[in-house]
């Protein structure tokens, strides 16, 4: 199992972006199973894993009406994710979000990664809240 966050720097993505979320801190990370270099889960075992991703937004200006997910396994896209957009409208430090979960079947050693692709520039706050969990179910 594992769980991975943004821990430090700086992340903005748009409808055009092809870079993984810099999940560069860990509060668990059994097997080394999540790489903080690469930000991609390597399946230390055999099985089915449960993962989840989210990301915390800040809204300032924020116009976007949907983000999707890009998932990859083993370096190609297998899905993506869409889900409508809403950035809170009140004023302030506000952040909007974007979660979602996956049951998937790995062998050892194949990888899995999400390209973060909202329909307008946003920033992605560095926080918990901007993460990737995952753990072997059977």
């Amino acid at each position: 199992c594992f769980f991975a966050y943004f821990a430090s720097g700086t992340f903005t993505c748009n409808a055009t972006n092809s870079t993984k979320t810099p999940l560069n801190g860990t509060e668990v990370n059994q097997a080394s199973c999540w790489s903080t270099s690469n930000h991609e889960f390597t399946a230390p075992v055999a099985g089915i894993y449960q993962i989840n991703w989210g990301f915390s937004v800040g809204v300032d200006g924020d116009s976007a009406s949907y983000f999707a997910s890009r998932i990859y396994k083993n370096g190609s896209q297998i899905d993506s994710y869409h889900r409508n957009y809403n950035p809170p409208t009140q004023g302030g430090n506000q952040y909007g979000g974007h979660d979602c979960a996956i049951l998937l079947s790995f062998t050892a050693n194949e990888t899995f990664y999400v390209i973060p692709q909202p329909s307008t520039t946003l920033t992605i706050k560095v926080e918990r809240g901007t993460y990737m969990s995952g753990f072997l179910i059977g």
